[in-house]
């Protein structure tokens, strides 16, 4: 009886090694749904307010995740249709505001948002693993505690966590920055690879500003945006020698990627997606 028992827990304890060692291992297809699929699974929780990205199609090559990485918190992970699992990507990070705002707002987390999809399938579509997570009222901690999981657990998931962009919009700009401050508790070094801001409210705060190189756009409509705060936050980062790309649309409004289809639009959506190109290895 006790040699069946002990032979019974060998057993178990060799096969839990074995199903440990294969779910260590990295990601399968299985894990994976498509972009169709994903669309689908959350249209009833409102997939696509706010409006439509112009870049967004219905059908695509990209293929959708979605884990948890931290507690009860998702990130949604968009892979390019010719993603090796053994083999990294650069990883581009979606930063919008707090999901408690958003569902006040649009009744969605800013994952579901059509900005964010849109971001999602057209940077995933250029060979970028995108990211778009679950925030709650606190996103920079969120954002930070993100990049740590990519960094920690990201190979698994075909993550670079060497290579890290970042994309946001509006005021979740402002979060961003106070992320990539490493003297304020940001993201532990080494910092993003790059920075996108989106018609956002940037402040140019003392101390250590962000070292990588940034990418700002603005837009001539925007009626909830701050120019001289965001000129200022250029003429000091350029001081500093930090590296500051600007470009302005000469007939936009706030959020003019989603809904304002224009020629203007899609040639400064081609020029960010250049940026980030140039700033990583894909």
């Amino acid at each position: 009886m006790f040699r069946m028992l002990k032979r019974f827990l060998v057993g178990s304890i060799l096969a839990f090694l074995i199903v440990g060692i294969g779910c260590a291992g990295g990601m399968k297809e299985s894990d994976l749904v498509s972009w169709e699929k994903h669309f689908e699974m959350i249209q009833p929780l409102g997939a696509g307010a706010g409006g439509a990205h112009v870049l967004m199609t219905d059908t695509s090559e990209v293929r959708v995740g979605s884990f948890t990485y931290n507690e009860e918190k998702v990130v949604d992970i968009y892979y390019p249709p010719d993603m090796d699992f053994n083999e990294v990507r650069p990883v581009l990070v979606l930063l919008g505001l707090s999901d408690v705002l958003m569902k006040k707002d649009y009744g969605v987390p800013y994952r579901y948002t059509g900005q964010a999809l849109g971001w999602a399938q057209s940077a995933a579509e250029l060979g970028f693993v995108v990211l778009a997570h679950d925030t709650g009222q606190f996103p920079k901690k969120d954002l930070i505690v993100l990049v740590e999981w990519i960094r920690e657990k990201g190979k698994k998931y075909g993550l670079n966590g060497d290579e890290i962009g970042i994309w946001s919009s509006s005021d979740a700009c402002d979060i961003a920055v106070k992320s990539l401050r490493p003297d304020n508790n940001g993201i532990p070094s080494p910092s993003a690879i790059f920075a996108v801001f989106y018609y956002g409210n940037l402040t140019a705060y003392s101390g250590q500003d962000p070292e990588v190189p940034i990418l700002i756009v603005t837009a001539e409509n925007d009626g909830s945006t701050d120019m001289a705060r965001i000129e200022k936050f250029i003429s000091k980062m350029r001081e500093q020698g930090n590296p500051i790309t600007h470009i302005h649309h000469n007939t936009g409004h706030h959020a003019f990627e989603v809904g304002q289809d224009s020629t203007e639009t899609r040639n400064i959506i081609d020029q960010t997606l250049s940026f980030m190109l140039t700033h990583t290895e894909l």
